[in-house]
């Protein structure tokens, strides 16, 4: 594995460097199971960690972001500009939002903020009042509810069933 995730990253950061086409790189990226993804995206340098979450899906790049330490999240994020970055908090879950923007300088934050739609922006505004160790701190936003006369079965069939639509939420 070791050696698969070091031909990962060296595939990777080729792709990179000779500007491979936003669709070949989600095509490698596709063939990577979550944790190989990782390891491949910190072996790239700075400057090419956030070449990558600017050419990748929005989607897929929040992901990336959403599975960084907060610390080295903020830290790639601040320095993207404001209309790559916006479109990747856009797909974040609102507890990640808050721990990202948190960890960013106060006008790179709010720059941000001023471009997100005026219900995200005042989530993540009411999130980031609360202590980050406290329950608020740590909450989510997003939720599924289902009918009380619903079944296991339903339930089951209704989550797995609906790719995508629950992607923000850890469900046990």
């Amino acid at each position: 594995m070791a050696n698969d995730t070091h031909d990962s990253w060296i595939t990777l950061r080729n792709l990179l460097e000779t500007g491979a086409p936003a669709g070949e790189v989600e095509a490698m990226l596709d063939t990577l199971q979550a944790g190989e993804l990782l390891q491949a995206v910190f072996h790239l340098a700075e400057d090419q960690q956030r070449l990558l979450l600017g050419m990748i899906s929005a989607e897929r790049a929040a992901d990336i972001v959403e599975e960084l330490p907060d610390s080295h999240a903020a830290n790639l994020m601040e320095r993207m500009s404001v209309d790559a970055a916006v479109p990747i908090v856009e797909e974040m879950a609102s507890d990640d939002r808050v721990d990202l923007l948190g960890g960013m300088p106060d006008e790179d934050a709010a720059a941000i903020l001023e471009q997100l739609d005026e219900e995200d922006a005042d989530e993540i505004r009411h999130l980031s009042a609360f202590d980050p160790d406290t329950a608020g701190g740590m909450m989510m936003t997003e939720y599924a509810a289902f009918p009380m006369k619903a079944t296991i079965r339903d339930v089951i069939r209704d989550l797995t069933s609906r790719d995508g639509e629950y992607e923000y939420l850890t469900v046990h």
